[in-house]
């Protein structure tokens, strides 16, 4: 398989073991996006090759049908679902209309989806999506607004972020509009386990923080910040084109690459029980066990 662009990716949960999904264009392929599956050393392909790119992937178990469910979905709503056990893939919309969805998110009740114009979907079933979009705002008094990503504190504490330094905070079924620290666009966020988000954004802006308490801090960098995790009690933050730590308030630059092979690219993480990945337009790399290797 030769690789033209990683779109996105996801890990789901089987059979007490990590298993990797990611969304990508074949240098040969017939359609702009073909959806693969990593087991031990090899990769294996899915049927359906659509026409579109896509700007977010995740999965989750779901317990309806008491199986893993992997969903991609472009940005104009188009998704591609598939349950593992049966192989099934299924084509179908998150609403009606163009939608602008940027990033998909596993959360406790199931598959969000956000996008531009504040808006967020959460997933009941195949093919049917709830509505739970922040207010909108008008265009001409707040410009153009979005979500760039959503994560969960706890149950039913949602966090979502994106542009201008928006932060907003889903509580009990409503949203509320935090002040925030930055104006950059955030570009992605990380819930840890310690209730603490860090959200990443241009120009290297970096906010920390819980609902009503949010500082920004100066990261030393005008790059601009793609992707966060928090991973076995570390949080990762990586630019176009490298991987950082954020120890002590301080971006310090990854090193532990196996054989000194490093990303080329970068742009956002994939993160398991096990293990978490690096996923760049070129590169994929695994960190498990202290170490990073290329896995693309």
């Amino acid at each position: 398989m030769k690789i033209e662009t990683i779109y996105a990716g996801c890990v789901v949960r089987r059979k007490g073991r990590d298993i990797l999904h990611c969304a990508v264009q074949e240098a040969e392929a017939s359609g702009d996006t073909s959806f693969h599956v990593l087991l031990g050393n090899d990769w294996y392909g899915f049927q359906q090759q659509p026409h579109w790119a896509i700007s977010g992937m995740a999965g989750i178990q779901d317990a309806e049908i008491q199986d893993a469910v992997v969903i991609a979905a472009a940005a104009d709503g188009r998704t591609w679902e598939m349950t593992p056990t049966t192989k099934v893939e299924t084509l179908c919309r998150v609403a009606n209309g163009y939608c602008g969805v940027t990033r998909l998110a596993a959360l406790s009740d199931g598959i969000w989806a956000c996008g531009m114009a504040r808006v967020a979907w959460r997933r009941e079933s195949t093919g049917r999506w709830v509505n739970v979009s922040a207010p909108r705002g008008l265009v001409k008094t707040e410009g153009i607004t979005g979500f760039t990503g959503i994560c969960e504190i706890e149950p039913q504490l949602v966090v979502a972020a994106g542009w201008k330094g928006e932060i907003w905070i889903r509580s009990g079924g409503n949203w509320t509009r935090e002040d925030s620290p930055s104006n950059s666009n955030f570009n992605n966020l990380s819930c840890g386990p310690d209730g603490q988000t860090v959200i990443v954004g241009d120009r290297g802006g970096l906010v920390i923080g819980q609902p009503g308490r949010w500082a920004a801090l100066d990261t030393q960098t005008d790059f601009n910040l793609q992707g966060v995790c928090h991973f076995g009690g570390e949080i990762f933050v990586c630019t176009d084109f490298e991987i950082f730590r954020l120890v002590d308030g301080s971006l310090k630059g990854e090193t532990r690459f196996e054989a000194s092979d490093r990303p080329r690219t970068c742009m956002n993480f994939i993160v398991g029980q096990e293990c978490f990945y690096s996923q760049g337009e070129r590169d994929l790399f695994r960190f498990q066990d202290g170490i990073w290797s290329r896995v693309i």
